[in-house]
This record gives C-alpha cells, sequence and structure tokens, in this order.
C-alpha cells in the first residue's frame, strides 16, 4: 500500500516566538512541530486568503473507518482550515461507458480494449483471458462487479491534491477540551467554519476514512472529520 499525504490549510499567531501543532490519529502521533506563525493578529474573521498549508502528514491508504484524532496547540493561537490530500486513484472508465457500448452486448474489440486498459491484475487471470478472447458478450452480474471494482482501482496519483468539502468533512463530534462545538453536526456548517483554537487548546474528533467512488473521471478515497 502507498501512502496518502494530507495537507491542513491553518494560521498560527502569537506576540512572540512559533505555535506548535501536535495532531495524532488512530493513537500514533503523525505531526508535532512549530509551525510557521504570525506576529499580527487579524482584525476580524478569518478568510481563506489569510491561510497557508501549515500541518501535513501522511496515513498508508489501507487506513480507513472511523479514527479517534487529537489535534494540540500550544504557545499561541491556531486557526484550522480546510484539508486536502492526494492519493486518487485514477477511475479507467466506466464499463458501460467505454465507447458507448451496449453493457448487454459488448463486442470483441471492446471487450479486449478493456482488458488492456485495466489489466490482468485487477481482473484476474481468468476474466481478463475470456475479455481478450472476446467471450463476456454479456457480462454476468459477478462479472461486472469485479470489473467495476477494478475499474475504480486505477494506480494512485500522487501530484493532485482534492479538498475535502462539506459531504466529507465533517465534525459532527468535535470538542475542544471537552466542550462540543454548537452546531457542527450540520455537515455544510463545520466545512465552512474555521476552528480557533487558543493556546493550551486541544480539539478532539472522530475521523471517518471513507472511500468515495465514482468520480467522473478519478475517485479519491478521502479522510472525513464526522
Amino acid at each position: 500500500m502507498a501512502n496518502r499525504t494530507f495537507k491542513m490549510m491553518g494560521r498560527a499567531y502569537a506576540a512572540s516566538g512559533d505555535v506548535t501543532v501536535t495532531l495524532t490519529v488512530d493513537g500514533t502521533q503523525v505531526f508535532n512541530s512549530t509551525v510557521s506563525t504570525q506576529n499580527t493578529a487579524l482584525g476580524g474573521p478569518p478568510q481563506f486568503s489569510d491561510l497557508s498549508e501549515l500541518v501535513t502528514w501522511t496515513l498508508d491508504e489501507s487506513v480507513t473507518g472511523a479514527k479517534s484524532a487529537t489535534l494540540a496547540v500550544s504557545g499561541g493561537q491556531f486557526i484550522m482550515g480546510p484539508i486536502k490530500c492526494n492519493g486518487a486513484h485514477s477511475h479507467y472508465q466506466n464499463w458501460a461507458d467505454i465507447a458507448n457500448m451496449d453493457p448487454s452486448n459488448v463486442t470483441a474489440d471492446e471487450q479486449s480494449a478493456f482488458a488492456d486498459l485495466v489489466g490482468s491484475d485487477a481482473l484476474g487471470a481468468d476474466l481478463y483471458n475470456a475479455l481478450k478472447a472476446g467471450t463476456v458478450t454479456n457480462p454476468t452480474d459477478a462479472q461486472r462487479a469485479t470489473m467495476d471494482a477494478a475499474d475504480q482501482a486505477g494506480p494512485m496519483n500522487t501530484v493532485d491534491y482534492v479538498w475535502l468539502l462539506a459531504d466529507n468533512d465533517q465534525k459532527a463530534s468535535a470538542q475542544v477540551n471537552g466542550v462540543d462545538q454548537l452546531g457542527w453536526d450540520d455537515a455544510e456548517t463545520s466545512a465552512k467554519n474555521y476552528l480557533m483554537l487558543e493556546d493550551g487548546d486541544t480539539l478532539t474528533t472522530t475521523w471517518s476514512i471513507t472511500p468515495t467512488d465514482n468520480y467522473p473521471e478519478y475517485h479519491v478515497d478521502v479522510m472525513n472529520l464526522a
């Protein structure tokens, strides 16, 4: 398995010195460092233009499901903003869309093209060979499920990053120093609000790392804050 990289936008402020941020996910400390710190306080609510990439960490792509997480701040103020990650798996091409084919009457050329695109490792030798031979004109449900899964498991893209937005960046269980963050059970609210943590504050939450499939050109496994 490969690593997926996450980058958290934020802004740190201290009258002097640097702010330290410590992030722990599923019991493992993934970030513990000072971050670039401003010595001028904001004059109003934070805007996206006030933020920069301050916290970066990696997780193996096999890490999925609900995971506990804490983010602790010391030395000043830290504004926690949006998160983005790389590691999108290329979405080759939907089985039913390739060459605009009829999925119940697939030509031998279309079968062979799909087999070449996805490969025998993802399809399995038997199905790959059957596709190359042109004998999967009307695939069974089991064959279609295998092809759909293979279609969505293309090579990982480690260059491009995808923002985690309202449907996959909830902070519904977020607490700061044990106090619930009111209103953050709403996905739209939690995604748009920037969390301001003061010196000594600790955010606790449950992060739900859940694959998101069937993007038009690719899909990305994303980390949800839930």
